[in-house]
């Protein structure tokens, strides 16, 4: 497939997807399929011997195998776009994404909450996790406003091109909470410092206190989709088999708020618990039962 004189007029005159094919001659991308292209821009590179084709495809995909690229499965923001998209329709019920469309209020406080996690974030991978984490909470706004990923590129785009720009100040008061936030981690702007441990205040509840639907209601647990689950574990387990122990403790840091510098953790059991081994010899279970390597651990 390429372009020629004639097949590029011709798709500026029907703004569509029109090429040249070596087979067909001058081609309408999904005449006969229905994968057509709406035309949006033509733009010529820098030596001006390539010409790139900014179109939105219409029908199952752009390939003749109805994917939508020839080059095997999407993935990026695009990718989870069109995801996200469809599941404003066929979400499967109780799943996780459908229950943010369905739930305003829900959306809105995780996003407040991964933009506080991720402006807190101060280790490297820790912040690449929480930017994802924010990206397809800000995504699902998008989808669930029918805005596309183009509108927003299309917002940044425009910005980049003013010539007079804002000053960026921070909302009135907004600056003030940041810098106290900051202060009581104990980071300063370089990102340097050591970060306090955020105190985990733990709800209780009475039962004789609380009415019958409320009771329902917490001990009620969250449908969670088990591709949102796998889409959680899969990059852990791969960063712990890429990384070994230095994935473990930085998730141990991430999720227990615990930085060690070993995973592996041995009780002074003798001196805590001024236990003489000597007295096990006695036990059965060290002398008859235990393996040899057992045995000898409890006779030492």
């Amino acid at each position: 497939m390429y372009s020629s004189r004639e097949s590029v007029s011709l798709a500026v005159k029907s703004m569509r997807g029109v090429y040249n094919s070596r087979k067909h001659g001058v081609w309408y991308k999904g005449e006969s399929s229905g994968a057509t292209q709406d035309l949006i821009r033509i733009e010529v590179d820098c030596d001006s011997d390539a010409l790139r084709f900014t179109v939105h495809q219409n029908g199952v995909g752009f390939c003749h195998l109805n994917t939508w690229t020839c080059f095997g499965k999407a993935s990026g923001f695009s990718d989870l776009m069109k995801t996200l998209q469809s599941r404003r329709t066929t979400a499967p019920a109780g799943s996780y994404t459908q229950k943010l469309f369905q739930d305003p209020a829900l959306l809105r406080a995780k996003l407040l909450e991964e933009a506080g996690e991720l402006s807190e974030a101060t280790e490297r991978g820790h912040v690449a996790q929480e930017a994802a984490d924010l990206i397809y909470f800000a995504l699902v706004k998008c989808a669930a406003s029918g805005v596309t990923l183009a509108e927003v590129e299309d917002v940044l785009d425009k910005r980049s091109l003013k010539t007079k720009r804002r000053a960026g100040d921070a909302k009135p008061g907004k600056l003030e909470e940041a810098q106290q936030a900051l202060k009581k981690q104990k980071i300063d702007h370089t990102g340097e410092g050591t970060p306090v441990k955020p105190q985990i205040k733990m709800q209780s509840f009475r039962r004789s206190e609380v009415t019958t639907n409320k009771y329902k209601q917490l001990l009620l647990r969250p449908l969670i989709q088990s591709d949102d689950i796998m889409g959680r574990i899969q990059p852990i387990k791969e960063a712990v088999q890429a990384r070994g122990d230095a994935a473990l403790l930085e998730y141990t840091e991430k999720f227990d708020r615990v930085k060690l510098t070993t995973p592996v953790i041995t009780l002074p059991l003798k001196e805590k618990l001024n236990i003489d081994p000597s007295e096990f010899s006695s036990f059965p279970f060290c002398l008859g039962k235990a393996s040899p390597l057992l045995k000898n651990a409890c006779q030492q």
